[in-house]
C-alpha cells in the first residue's frame, strides 16, 4: 500500500468514515493481499463497523504474514468473547495486555471485555492503563461512561460521555450511551434528545431506531414511536424484534388492522417467543375474539414456562370465566409462574382471587404478598382481599 494511499485510508478512519476506509484497504489488498498494514487498516474498518466476520477473515489472512501479531490476536480473542462470553478468551486478553510492549488496542480490548463481564474494577484498570496511551480518545472514554453507568455513578458517565462525544463528532455509540444514563435517571426527553442526534449521524442505525421508538412509547408518542418501528421493520423485515415492536407501536398508535398483520407476522418470524404472542392475544381480545386470545397466551405460557407476564395476562382471563375448570388451570399456570418469580406481586394477588372461595386459608398468604407490593394498584387489591379473607385483622 503506498504512503499516499495509507495516509488516505488513515484520515477516513480517524474521520469516522469506515466504510470509506474499508473499501479504500479492499482496493489496495486486491493488488497486494498480503500487505499487513492494509489489512491490519481493513480489519479495524470492519470492527468499527460491527462487521466481526468480516474482520475476523482479515486478522487471520494478517495472522498468515505476522503469526505472533498482538494487535491481531487481541481482536481475534475479543470477538471469540463477545460470541462466547468464554472466561478461557478473557484469560488471552489478559495475557496479551499484560506484556510489556503492549499497546492501547491490548487494553483497550481486554477493558471493554472486562467491562461485559462485570469486573468493573478490573475493567477500571485496564482502561485507565489504555488511556494514559491514548488520552483524548473518545472510545476509552466512552467505555469508562458505560463504566460509570454500569456502577450507578451518573455524574461521572455524563462528564465521560460529554467529552466522548465532543472529541468524535461522527460516533454514534457514545449519543446512545449518554441516552441509556438519561434513561436511568428518568430524564426521558433528553434521552430522545440524545438518540435524535445519534440518529442525525448513523440514520438506519437499527439499535437507534428500536430504542427511539420505545423512549418515544414511553414518552407518549405512539404516532412517532410507530414511524421508527416502520422503518426498521422496513429495514430488517426478517427480524422478529423489529416486527414485534411495529405491531406494539402500531396498536398503541390505534391502527388494529396494521397491528394484527404485522404482530401474526411476528408470530411467524419467533415460533419460540411469548411477547408477540402476548401482544397479539391482547389485540385478539379488544377486536372480542376470546377463543383466538386464550389459544394464544397458552401457546405463550407453553413456550415460556413460569414467564410473569402470559401467565398473567392467561390468569385474568381465566379469572373471568369463573368457571371450575378455568380456576384450576389459572391456579397451574400461577403456581408454575411463581415458583420462578417468588416475590412477583401480581402473581400473587391473582392467585389469591383464584383461591379466595376454594381456599381462602390458602389464599390469605398470597393475598398479604400482594398487600406488601410498592404498585399501588395491586398493594390496595391485596388490602382489600385481606380485609375479606381475614376480617378484623
Amino acid at each position: 500500500m503506498t504512503p499516499e494511499a495509507l495516509e488516505r485510508a488513515a484520515q477516513l478512519v480517524g474521520d469516522g468514515e469506515y466504510a470509506a476506509a474499508a473499501t479504500e484497504f479492499d482496493e489496495a489488498l486486491a493488488t497486494e493481499p498480503e500487505d499487513p498494514v492494509a489489512l491490519l487498516g481493513a480489519a479495524r474498518a470492519q470492527l468499527a463497523l460491527s462487521r466481526d466476520e468480516k474482520a475476523r477473515g482479515l486478522l487471520l489472512r494478517l495472522l498468515l504474514v505476522s503469526p505472533l501479531h498482538p494487535e491481531a490476536l487481541s481482536h481475534l480473542a475479543a470477538i471469540r468473547f463477545r460470541r462466547e462470553r468464554n472466561p478461557a478468551q478473557l484469560d488471552e486478553l489478559r495475557a496479551l495486555a499484560a506484556h510489556p510492549e503492549a499497546r492501547f488496542p491490548e487494553l483497550y480490548n481486554l477493558g471493554v471485555a472486562l467491562v461485559r463481564a462485570a469486573a468493573f474494577d478490573e475493567a477500571e484498570g485496564a482502561l485507565q492503563s489504555a488511556r494514559q496511551l491514548s488520552p483524548d480518545n473518545p472510545f476509552v472514554l466512552a467505555q469508562l461512561g458505560k463504566l460509570a453507568l454500569r456502577r450507578g455513578d451518573g455524574a461521572r458517565a455524563l462528564r465521560d460521555l460529554e467529552r466522548a462525544i465532543e472529541l468524535a463528532p461522527r460516533e454514534w455509540y457514545p449519543l446512545r450511551l449518554l441516552a441509556r444514563v438519561h434513561l436511568a435517571a428518568g430524564r426521558l426527553p433528553e434521552a430522545r434528545a440524545a438518540l435524535d442526534r445519534a440518529l442525525e449521524r448513523f440514520p438506519d442505525g437499527p439499535i437507534l431506531l428500536q430504542e427511539r421508538a420505545q423512549v418515544r412509547l414511553a414518552l407518549g408518542q405512539p404516532r412517532l414511536a410507530l414511524d421508527d418501528a416502520r422503518r426498521l421493520d422496513a429495514l430488517h423485515p426478517e427480524s422478529p424484534q423489529a416486527a414485534y415492536l411495529h405491531g406494539v407501536a402500531a396498536l398503541t398508535a390505534g391502527r388494529a388492522p396494521e397491528a394484527l398483520e404485522v404482530l401474526e407476522r411476528a408470530v411467524r418470524l419467533a415460533p419460540k417467543a411469548a411477547e408477540p404472542r402476548v401482544a397479539l392475544a391482547r389485540l385478539k381480545g379488544h377486536l372480542g375474539d376470546a377463543v383466538a386470545q386464550q389459544s394464544l397466551l397458552e401457546e405463550a405460557c407453553a413456550v415460556a414456562p413460569g414467564l410473569p407476564g402470559p401467565a398473567l395476562d392467561l390468569s385474568n382471563l381465566l379469572l373471568r370465566q369463573d368457571t371450575a375448570s378455568s380456576l384450576a388451570r389459572a391456579r397451574d399456570v400461577l403456581e408454575t409462574a411463581l415458583q420462578r418469580h417468588p416475590e412477583d406481586p401480581g402473581l400473587h394477588l391473582n392467585l389469591a382471587l383464584v383461591l379466595r372461595h376454594s381456599a381462602p386459608e390458602q389464599a390469605l398468604p398470597h393475598a398479604r404478598r400482594a398487600a406488601a407490593s410498592p404498585h399501588p394498584g395491586i398493594a390496595d387489591e391485596g388490602r382489600r382481599l385481606v380485609a375479606l379473607l381475614a376480617p378484623g385483622s
